[in-house]
């Protein structure tokens, strides 16, 4: 997503104040629309405070990012704001002081309409484009107005294009590949960018007989020639094995619509960060997952659950397997679905630590949830979701069974808990196992996304 949309110069300035009321006053005079109430300004001011107070929404050590929905605007705003330098020990001030918005460089506010439904990915987007960004970058910017076009370049993204780390042999790999891709008559074309180790250059599609997907685990961003921008599917890896994220990039295409069941898909890539191009294998995209396509159809997302809050929940499950916690997979269970149907078949075994939070802020589409989200997962019980996002609860027990269920062996009570309620409710259940398999399970049926134990060669 293009972030400079949201932005302007005039709405990138330098604060006086290091302290949070303060700074904030000064953003939101640049970020309202002219002529707003000034008590509807402080009261707005109020509430984001007490936002930061409950959580602070950061970016390393260097970034602020408060953010509200209100009535107040009509299209999401950004200002930004750089802070004044510390005030040194020998001048009599402390980084420490009450009030002072400690060790933070940079303010980013974001406003954005009070039913707006773009306001998480907004949110989510300019989180990955600062996780990227080296903050000594806008810390050694001089006067405003470099300071200000340093701020836009960042977000403008695309003129950061790339040096194609081509050899002579990926030339003839990828020509070779093309062809073979054509023969075979595949319409998709998976290209795992991972395989090298900085940003690579593309063909336009215009020059292909097929449509081409980017799979990566990075935020990166890719660019054609032309200036447009490729589809990209970010899935964590969980090794160095050739195309390991290709079940769960292959799903999330074909829940997204833009791979269908009848496309034959071609997958380009190598070991990860080996600047090599030495694997290419020809799919059929129904027959990587025969017992939801065959016998149920293709109904991969529940009625009630958006395709983006299905995506972001095999996202975070395929985090949990890969990194875990403290380099071991944590296993937990991911219910999305309508809660009036899902409900009914759970019981809660702790206290529900997402209990009286407004729906945006432990929505899953939330960047600054992610954390929450995976400290939680230590803790025995499943997550369960609504279709927009918002987590319902934690910590809780799925009493729903199914005695017609047939599991494979060697999965666990976890497994069945998933595979049961996926049957009776019109839901969808992304379970994790302490192993590190990712299995999805969907009218009782399981989708096994990532495998630790097995890998695929060529």
């Amino acid at each position: 997503m293009r972030i400079d949309r949201f932005l302007s110069k005039n709405r990138i300035l330098d604060l006086k104040s290091r302290e949070l009321p303060s700074a904030l006053d000064e953003l939101l005079a640049v970020a309202l629309p002219a002529g707003t109430p000034d008590e509807e300004r402080a009261q707005l001011r109020v509430e984001l405070i007490a936002r930061e107070a409950q959580m602070q929404r950061r970016v390393g050590d260097w970034a602020l990012l408060p953010s509200v929905c209100t009535s107040l605007v009509q299209t999401t705003v950004i200002a930004v704001g750089r802070l004044p330098n510390p005030v040194s020990a020998e001048e009599g001030g402390s980084e420490k002081d009450a009030g002072t918005v400690s060790g933070f460089r940079v303010i980013f506010l974001v406003l954005a309409p009070k039913h707006g439904r773009r306001y998480l990915t907004v949110l989510s987007s300019l989180v990955h484009e600062l996780e990227d960004e080296d903050e000594t970058v806008l810390a050694k910017v001089g006067d405003l107005n470099a300071f200000r076009r340093e701020v836009m370049q960042i977000f403008r993204g695309a003129e950061q294009s790339s040096k194609l780390q081509e050899t002579r042999w990926n030339r003839q790999f990828a020509k070779t590949a093309a062809r073979l891709a054509k023969a075979t008559r595949c319409q998709v074309l998976l290209f795992f960018a991972d395989t090298f180790s900085s940003t690579v250059s593309l063909t336009d599609p215009t020059e292909t007989s097929f449509r081409t997907i980017i799979v990566s685990e990075s935020n990166t961003d890719f660019i054609y020639p032309s200036g447009k921008k490729p589809e990209v599917i970010h899935v964590s890896s969980y090794g160095s094995h050739r195309m390991s994220q290709l079940r769960a990039a292959l799903f999330v295409g074909l829940m997204r619509g833009s791979i269908k069941s009848t496309d034959r898909v071609c997958c380009l890539g190598g070991g990860d960060g080996s600047n090599k191009l030495d694997s290419m294998i020809v799919i059929e995209a129904a027959q990587e997952f025969p017992s939801i396509m065959v016998k149920r159809g293709s109904s991969f997302v529940p009625a009630h659950v958006r395709p983006e809050v299905l995506e972001r929940a095999i996202g975070i499950a395929t985090e949990l397997a890969a990194e875990g916690r403290e380099g071991k997979p944590v296993g937990t269970i991911l219910v999305l679905g309508d809660l009036e149907k899902i409900t009914p078949y759970i019981e809660q075994l702790v206290m529900n630590p997402f209990s009286g939070y407004r729906a945006e802020d432990r929505n899953i589409l939330n960047p600054f949830i992610e954390e929450t989200i995976k400290e939680w997962a230590l803790i025995d019980g499943a997550f369960v979701i609504d279709g927009d996002g918002a987590v319902y609860s934690a910590g809780s027990r799925l009493t729903a069974v199914d005695s017609h269920l047939s599991l494979q062996s060697g999965l666990g009570t976890r497994h069945a808990a998933a595979a049961a309620i996926s049957s009776v409710a019109d839901c969808t259940a992304v379970c994790v196992s302490s192993s590190g398999q990712v299995t999805l399970f969907r009218h009782g049926e399981p989708i096994v996304l990532l495998d630790r134990s097995v890998s695929r060669t060529v």
